[in-house]
């Protein structure tokens, strides 16, 4: 008659320690970047597996071995997830042609400017034009800056009148050359 363990018997195989669960992160870092994968995917690659790696601890008879090759496995599912998903999402887009109007690119190329513009003046008259530029009222200004209102009236003066005399000589810069090139079109020759 065969002898049937007792649940006081019954061994029971253990969850991984702390110790080894930071030993085989280490490894599996190390494992997963060595297949390609940047950081921040290594790290997921890593936190899935060891997860998996958990959950399964009882019933893996060599867990390094099953471990090294679940997180390349794991890495490989979410980077071809990820470009399938990218592929998805270009698909449904309309493409732009070169020359389409960007509204975006050309907010960012207005205030640019608008910024290379107020780089020209005095630091002054630059901290104020900036401030009512934001939409402040000189009023505003003064209070903010602890200035008189009269005094921030006359050096927003200034500013537009700086302003104005730098567009009138980047124009006069610009308009030459524009000049030039109409001509060598129309005349075919320089």
């Amino acid at each position: 008659m065969s002898h049937l363990p007792s649940k006081a018997e019954t061994v029971t195989p253990q969850q991984p320690s702390t110790d080894l669960t930071k030993h085989y992160y280490r490894l599996l870092m190390k494992v997963v970047m060595m297949a390609g994968a940047t950081q921040e995917e290594a790290d997921d690659a890593v936190g899935m597996t060891m997860l998996d790696l958990w959950r399964r601890w009882p019933k893996i008879d060599d867990p390094k071995r099953y471990s090294c090759r679940a997180v390349v496995s794991n890495f490989y599912k979410r980077r071809n997830t990820d470009r399938k998903e990218a592929e998805r999402l270009l698909s449904t887009q309309k493409p732009s042609a070169e020359g389409d109007w960007d509204a975006q690119l050309t907010l960012w190329e207005d205030q640019e400017w608008v910024e290379q513009m107020l780089d020209r003046l005095p630091p002054a008259q630059r901290e104020i034009m900036a401030y009512y530029l934001e939409g402040m009222t000189g009023s505003e200004i003064a209070t903010y800056l602890d200035k008189k209102a009269p005094t921030i009236r006359k050096n927003l003066q200034f500013a537009r009148d700086r302003l104005k005399e730098i567009i009138d000589q980047e124009r006069c810069i610009q308009a030459p050359s524009t000049y030039a090139a109409s001509w060598t079109r129309e005349e075919g020759s320089l």
